[in-house]
Parts: structure tokens; sequence; C-alpha cells
């Protein structure tokens, strides 16, 4: 208390962020989340600290997100708590919807990560929140207490793990990432972009040619006893002909785009240019 300033320059630049604090509390409780207590972090000229263990409830890329007023920082380590780094930073104020964003974290399903956030308040309303999203694209605002565990022996089940709306999960990359939440792949393409299909509608139509002749050929062998290489040749000459007339087709681009959460996207087409990717039309 009575630390004055809103930034956290002036909360480490006082004496008595040395002393011990005014108050303390832990938040374990059902329905208990990372978000300050509003009657810790609307007191005029105070300082507020939460930290705990984040257990990763899946292994991937997670993004961390910020919300403070005034000033805040956020910090993760996953080993010595002396080595943490910043993820997030509010240098003033955000709203209650407005957030600093993380640069992708990638975890380890059912390991512990230290993070710390920290508020100062000057005067006035005052927050601080954190909220996470998870590989799987659904995102936790703020983060429930269940979620922090040293040893993350009672962490959620993966079944109880939030899914993204089909909405979300169909959206184009933004990142270049698409794939299943624990493999995603980098695409090297984000938003829509013009594809050229000419080469898969060539290679596709000439499948569908030699198995059109073929099966002439085989009818041929069977009704009036033709030789068996009348099947392989008149799928042969089949497949050219669809090919060829496939490769003087005059429109073959289209705008697509990768998604980003194939497993929760019933509409995606699996990519095969890039194993575990989906696209669609955009």
């Amino acid at each position: 208390l009575d630390l004055g300033g809103w930034r956290i320059t002036d909360m480490l630049r006082n004496e008595k962020i040395t002393e011990k604090p005014a108050t303390t509390m832990v938040l374990d409780a059902a329905g208990d989340a990372f978000e300050g207590p509003s009657s810790f972090v609307r007191t005029k000229d105070s300082m507020s600290r939460m930290s705990g263990f984040f257990c990763a409830p899946l292994s991937g890329d997670y993004k961390f997100f910020l919300s403070t007023d005034d000033s805040g920082r956020l910090y993760i380590a996953d080993g010595p708590l002396d080595r943490k780094r910043r993820l997030a930073k509010i240098s003033g104020y955000k709203r209650g919807s407005e957030w600093a964003t993380s640069e992708v974290v990638n975890l380890k399903k059912g390991e512990s990560y230290f993070l710390e956030a920290m508020q100062k308040q000057g005067d006035g309303a005052g927050h601080l929140k954190v909220a996470v999203q998870l590989p799987s694209g659904a995102r936790l605002s703020p983060i429930p207490q269940e979620y922090f565990s040293a040893n993350c022996k009672n962490m959620p089940s993966i079944e109880s793990v939030p899914r993204p709306s089909q909405e979300e999960a169909c959206k184009c990359t933004d990142d270049g990432y698409s794939g299943p939440s624990e493999k995603r792949v980098n695409t090297g393409k984000k938003g829509c972009f013009t594809y050229d299909f000419r080469q898969d509608l060539v290679q596709g139509s000439e499948r569908l040619g030699q198995q059109f002749g073929s099966r002439i050929g085989q009818y041929f062998s069977n009704r009036w006893g033709a030789s068996p290489e009348a099947a392989g040749r008149l799928a042969s000459y089949w497949g050219r002909v669809a090919s060829t007339n496939a490769g003087n087709a005059d429109q073959t681009t289209a705008r697509i785009c990768y998604i980003k959460y194939p497993e929760f996207c019933p509409t995606g087409f699996p990519s095969r240019e890039i194993p575990g990717a989906s696209w669609r039309r955009c």
C-alpha cells in the first residue's frame, strides 16, 4: 500500500516492494481463477502480484493474454524462477475486454510452468486477469484455478478441456499453422491465397480415364475374349485423353486457405501437399 504512481517502474523503485505484503490470499476454491480480487486490485496506490504453476493440458503452442488497469506485466518460467521471461507488458491500462498478447509458447502436456502477473494501481477502477489460448484453439479466460498445480497430479482430464467453436476452428489460419492440436504444421501460408489446381486436375482426370479404359477392356475380355493386354491399352488411351482435356481447361485456379483446427472443422479437406493440414475455399 501507499505505493504512489501507476507505472510498474514506480513500484520497482519503491523500497516498500521488499517488505512483507500487506495482505495475501490463496485462490484454490471452486470458481476461482487467475484474476485479482477487486478488493486488492482497486486499492489506491497499491501493487498486486499473482503467481502459480500452470499445468499444460495438451502439448503444443499456447498464447497467453494479460489485461490490467493500470500497468501490468506477465512472466513465465520453466526452470529456476530467477530465469523467468516476460510474456506481456501493459504500460498505462487496458479495458476489461482488451488484452496484451504474448508470443507463441510451446509447452508439454503434464508439465507445470510458473506464471507471475503484476499490476500497479494508481487510482480509479483497477483489474488484473490472465487468459490462455490452448493448442486446440479453445480459450480459458481467465484461467480457472484447477489448471494450477505444482505437480499436475490433479489436472483436468483431456475430455474436460474446452474445444473451439466450429466457426473458430474453420477460420483461415493467421499464423500459417494448421493440423491437429498437438501436431500442428507450418504451411507457410497465411490467410487466403490463389491455388492453381491444374496439376491436380490433370492427375485426377488421368486416373479416372485409366479406370474407365480398364473396365471397358475387362468387359471386352469377359464378353468377347479380347486379350488381357486390351484392358491395359484402353486404360492408357483413355488416361491420355482425359489428362489432355483437363490440361486444356481454361479456369484452374481457386482462392483457398488452410484452416486453423481441422479436427474440429467438418468442412475442411485434407491437404495432399502438407500432411496434417486441411484447407477450404475462401
